[in-house]
């Protein structure tokens, strides 16, 4: 049977099938093709009732035939669940989050400590820039971590474990507010040290904060673009220096 060698005789058995079970063969494969079988839906449908007939029936999930094993709000649970994890067992990255704006607020408020006793003049001005700056680039050093999960999020979303629009929102519900606090909390204490009479302030810090929403949506836009983190802080920062210009 060996193909070379002094007693090969696989031509006689090529041969041999040709004429005895290829025509025989090829029938049954054309018969075969004719008849339809059943499509995934059909036998997803059918496993299902046949898992209802076991006696462990109670346990079975209702059917669901779209890409996706879960409804959007158990996918939104389960992610919000294990970012709210995430974030309490990395007590390091919290206190990043918080303190460091806290820290700054300090800094700043010791510098700029009764400016609104004085008169209001090119020093005013100066403590409220410096203030809007340190605001806009408050998310500025989130991005390294934005790019990071932007891959983790991609392959699994590839695999269909969850839609897009669910990781977003449970970004949205924890990531933004811890953001949105730090940020308030640096405003509160500038605002302080500054001295300024507090009618001024629902004003003042509507305005940080707005800039603050402006720039972390600007931040995690081009987060969701660039290719790696270094060429976001790099696309960043041309929006970034036509504010402060301007």
């Amino acid at each position: 049977v060996t193909p070379g060698t002094d007693l090969d005789a696989s031509d006689a058995l090529v041969q041999s099938f040709n004429e005895r079970q290829r025509p025989e063969l090829g029938v049954r494969v054309e018969e075969a093709l004719q008849v339809q079988g059943q499509t995934v839906p059909e036998m997803l449908c059918s496993a299902h009732q046949k898992a209802l007939g076991d006696d462990d029936s109670a346990r079975i999930r209702r059917m669901r035939l779209g890409p996706y094993a879960v409804p959007f709000h158990r996918q939104f649970a389960t992610l919000l669940k294990r970012r709210l994890q995430l974030t309490m067992r990395n007590p390091a990255a919290i206190g990043v989050q918080v303190g460091m704006p806290t820290l700054m607020g300090l800094l700043l408020g010791s510098v700029f400590q009764g400016i609104g006793k004085s008169d209001f003049g090119i020093q005013t001005v100066l403590f409220l820039f410096i203030t809007l700056t340190m605001l806009s680039l408050h998310s500025l050093p989130l991005m390294p971590v934005l790019v990071q999960e932007r891959g983790f999020m991609k392959r699994e979303s590839s695999e269909r474990l969850y839609t897009v629009s669910a990781h977003l929102l449970t970004i949205l519900c924890v990531t933004v507010p811890l953001s949105l606090a730090s940020a308030t909390i640096e405003v509160l204490i500038i605002y302080q040290f500054s001295g300024l009479s507090y009618e001024y302030l629902p004003v003042v810090l509507a305005w940080c904060l707005l800039l603050f929403l402006l720039f972390d949506a600007h931040f995690q836009c081009i987060a969701a673009a660039a290719p790696d983190s270094e060429q976001a802080l790099g696309m960043s920062l041309p929006f970034l220096m036509v504010f402060m210009l301007f």
